[in-house]
């Protein structure tokens, strides 16, 4: 196969593994044994129906692939896992349990392929086993095949783009089926969408506080009257967030003559605490001024929140209503000179 392409090379592959009863060439040249395998995985995939999988590998001293063993995803049983306990419960060699039970498509099936390096010019097929003591997949089924599971850029950038609008990962994959019109159309699974999800929320784990404040400030570039604030503490920790956008800044200037603001009763998984600043419209309906987040319910915290209520609407509300936290007392007379302060009931 000295002449051949790589694409031909992979196709000859296939059909022995398809079992046709063509003379298979041995020697596979100008084809990398990695591009080898990754094509082989793909074509039989889409077109015979069976997963493979890579197994042992022989190498020499220099660290060079010698022998490469790639088998049928069915090859061998699953093994379960045993935990030996002894009688007073320890761990001992008494009696033995299962620690967890799992299906497993493992039928022992021995179809495979080996390589063999020669020289340096490439691989030959050492061995070849073309039966399988299975069914191959139906259909219907080969959309549960590895090489069908995968997402691609258009299926990453959606699932972006509906986690921006607060859209889960299950959620998300419905979305995309009614888009495309039936799941098998889809080219993935609901779980590769959550292990997108998983692995996006863990990229920008350490990157979160970066990309509110980016937000935020994108926000401000492009409406001028949107007021936001943020501080951080001695060790460079986004502790102390404020914002108002210009619909709550009008808001206030009809309805603020009497203002309210509480912490919520428990943290978020960033341990802030959420304050709303709200009011009461003409309709008797309860409407938002400002929102704050703040890491510690303390006097500075509380007065820094104040500060920029106060920075950002440009006067003090008439009449503040709070709870007896002694803290927001404290603020409330440091900040808000002129203002009633009220306990709430």
């Amino acid at each position: 196969m000295e002449g051949s392409t790589a694409g031909e090379s992979m196709l000859v592959i296939l059909v022995v593994l398809k079992v046709v009863s063509w003379k298979f060439p041995r020697e596979i040249r100008n084809i990398g044994l990695r591009s080898a395998i990754r094509q082989l995985s793909q074509w039989k995939d889409r077109i015979v129906g069976f997963d493979i999988r890579r197994s042992s590998e022989k190498k020499d001293g220099q660290g060079e692939i010698l022998m490469k063993y790639v088998l049928c995803s069915r090859e061998g049983f699953k093994q379960p896992t045993i935990l030996s306990i002894g009688a007073d419960g320890s761990r001992g060699e008494t009696r033995t349990e299962v620690i967890r039970r799992r299906t497993s498509n493992r039928v022992g099936c021995n179809a495979r392929i080996v390589f063999k390096r020669v020289g340096s010019g490439g691989f030959v097929v050492f061995s070849l086993e073309e039966r399988h003591n299975h069914c191959m997949c139906s259909e219907v089924s080969k959309t549960f095949l590895r090489v069908k599971r995968k997402l691609d850029l258009g299926h990453q950038i959606f699932i972006v783009k509906c986690a921006k609008a607060n859209i889960g990962p299950i959620k998300s994959f419905k979305l995309y089926k009614e888009m495309v019109g039936d799941y098998s159309k889809i080219g993935a699974t609901s779980v590769e969408f959550c292990n997108f999800r998983r692995d996006m929320m863990a990229y920008i784990e350490t990157g979160d506080a970066h990309l509110v404040l980016a937000k935020y400030r994108q926000k401000k570039e492009v409406c001028p009257e949107m007021y936001f604030e943020y501080d951080v503490d001695e060790y460079d920790h986004l502790c102390r967030v404020f914002w108002a956008d210009p619909e709550a800044k009008r808001n206030f200037a009809r309805f603020g003559d009497a203002m309210s603001f509480d912490a919520t009763y428990s943290t978020n998984r960033y341990s802030l605490v959420f304050v709303p600043f709200t009011g009461v419209d003409h309709h008797k309906k309860c409407i938002t001024f400002a929102i704050g987040l703040i890491s510690k319910e303390d006097v500075k915290s509380y007065a820094w929140l104040l500060e920029n209520f106060k920075k950002c609407m440009g006067h003090v509300p008439q009449l503040t209503v709070t709870d007896q936290d002694p803290a927001m007392k404290s603020a409330v007379a440091q900040v808000f000179e002129s203002t009633r302060h009220r306990f709430c009931m």
